[in-house]
């Protein structure tokens, strides 16, 4: 039953990632405003569970270390690699990057695991296009989050 909590731990980022994931597929744009909203509103919801005393405050103290550190590797690789990546991307890995909160810092190899899982769903989907055309991104980063935080409640939470 872990994994219940793990998942309502993240629920805010898990229905603001499909939002954002959903209008990049139809639109190819994501809204910095949703992407503010979902980390405000994550933020708000971990503060509020670990005052209550229902998780630990390093949730929290978690999940804004992996937003920070892989925003700032996405920007990074958005800088880089100029068209690639849009900033909408960069900018939604903030709120992909919280979905990870319930998982340790000390098992940070989970977030290699997500970038690993991540490449292959890039490479398929770009092996899988029909033409040539832009790929969008956001639903890269959400399902490759759920695989990998799937494999991990196997793992740890059964």
């Amino acid at each position: 039953m872990d994994y219940l909590f793990h998942t309502l731990s993240v629920l805010p980022c898990l229905i603001g990632g499909l939002v954002l994931a959903i209008r990049d597929e139809r639109v190819r744009l994501v809204s910095r405003r949703t992407v503010l909203a979902c980390v405000l509103v994550q933020l708000a919801w971990l503060a509020l569970l670990s005052a209550f005393g229902v998780t630990r405050w390093s949730v929290l103290f978690a999940g804004v270390t992996y937003a920070v550190v892989c925003t700032f590797i996405q920007f990074f690789l958005y800088r880089i690699a100029r068209g690639a990546l849009a900033f909408g991307d960069v900018t939604a890995m903030s709120v992909m990057a919280f979905l990870f909160s319930p998982v340790p810092v000390s098992q940070w190899h989970w977030l290699v695991i997500w970038w690993v899982v991540m490449g292959g769903c890039v490479s398929g989907k770009i092996a899988l296009r029909k033409e040539k055309q832009s790929v969008a991104f956001v639903p890269i980063l959400y399902v490759s989050a759920l695989i990998t935080l799937t494999a991990y409640a196997l793992t740890h939470l059964a």
